[in-house]
């Protein structure tokens, strides 16, 4: 009896780490994954329109789509929301970061949609925020990880009434972060 309970740890043990974790897969926004190059994002969403941003603070190029208030434009649904827009920055010719902006009352339901998708997120925080007049709310942010991709969803971004998905990795958002700084360091000087 003894043999067969080792022989079945065993087993356990050695399964590979995909069977243990079922909603374990790629973090990804609509299929893109960070470092896809922009060939790749195209093909699987021929809507962006994209640009160069040579050196620009959130990224060497940009692709974009904004939801048309007036028709619907399928390719922009996310989590069953209708998105706002869908952003991605391109770093070294490769994604650094994907953004959906999506309207704060669609954040529950696309924030279980997400939790399907992927699993329990790595971190819950919740936090206080203030609009314009002053009056408070409370904002949840969901963070997946998965080795150096983060995907965080937040509920109240910018305004009370906007919520953002972004994915993006550790690396990426570093030299984001430094690039953010360069611009302000070099801005400054004209005040």
């Amino acid at each position: 009896m003894q043999e067969i309970k080792t022989s079945l740890l065993l087993a356990l043990l050695c399964m590979p780490s995909s069977y243990s974790h079922a909603n374990e897969e790629s973090l990804s926004i609509r299929g893109v994954l960070p470092g896809m190059s922009q060939t790749e994002v195209i093909e699987k969403l021929p809507q962006l329109k994209c640009g160069s941003t040579p050196g620009g603070p959130l990224g060497d190029a940009t692709c974009y789509a904004n939801q048309d208030p007036t028709k619907l434009n399928e390719h922009l649904i996310y989590g069953g929301a209708r998105a706002k827009s869908i952003q991605l920055h391109f770093l070294d010719g490769g994604v650094g970061d994907a953004i959906v902006f999506i309207n704060e009352s669609d954040f529950s339901s696309v924030a279980e949609s997400l939790k399907i998708k992927f699993g329990q997120p790595s971190t819950t925080t919740e936090k206080a925020v203030q609009n314009q007049a002053g009056a408070s709310f409370t904002s949840q942010e969901f963070k997946w990880t998965n080795g150096e991709t983060t995907l965080t969803a937040t509920q109240r971004w910018g305004s009370v009434s906007e919520s953002r998905i972004r994915l993006t990795t550790q690396s990426a958002d570093k030299e984001f972060q430094r690039r953010f700084s360069e611009r302000a360091k070099k801005n400054a000087s004209t005040l």
